[in-house]
């Protein structure tokens, strides 16, 4: 807030809206984290302006990119791409209104999250794709392959790490592929 506060030199365009937005998308990143993606952009656009939260989001990738088993995915699909799947396609729809400073202020809580889980080619990666897009939510792609390591202990830890990761993403959507070949034979 501080830069946000003394940007009066500079060409500020920061309004409510937008302020949430960065908090929502700043949420687990460290306040360093957070101060180098606003000096940043305010250098890239001599102030801050709305591709603020997209340099936020950067920052937000290149933790992501870290991880070994983590992926982040620019979703641009949309509800019309799915066809069929009518009952998942309306509660997504509903519960993009669960998003926002007009659910905080009506007191309507955050979903929590939505397991889907499904014979492979029937849409599933394709809807997780959908959600982030309709919800304005990073994608997180988890490949549950990548966290078996030869040695002992190493493969806990990898798996240990995406998670931490992946919580001081949130929210955020997480697609786990091919769940059911992670724990095959188990």
């Amino acid at each position: 807030t501080w830069i946000i506060a003394n940007c009066s030199d500079l060409q500020c365009d920061i309004n409510e809206d937008l302020f949430h937005q960065l908090a929502n998308v700043s949420a687990g990143m460290s306040s360093r984290q957070i101060q180098n993606a606003l000096a940043t952009s305010v250098v890239k656009h001599k102030g801050l302006i709305r591709d603020v939260v997209d340099d936020v989001l950067a920052e937000k990738i290149l933790a992501v990119k870290t991880s070994e088993v983590l992926e982040f995915i620019h979703a641009t699909e949309n509800l019309d791409d799915v066809g069929g799947l009518t009952g998942i396609k309306n509660y997504i729809q509903k519960r993009s209104m669960s998003f926002g400073q007009a659910a905080v202020r009506y007191g309507l809580p955050m979903p929590k999250g939505v397991l889907i889980l499904g014979p492979p080619g029937t849409g599933k990666s394709l809807i997780a794709k959908v959600t982030a897009s309709v919800l304005h939510l990073p994608l997180l792609r988890f490949d549950p392959g990548r966290i078996y390591a030869s040695l002992v202990g190493e493969s806990e830890a990898l798996m240990r790490r995406a998670l931490a990761i992946a919580e001081s993403q949130a929210p955020v959507v997480i697609w786990i592929d091919e769940i059911e070949k992670a724990f095959s034979g188990v």
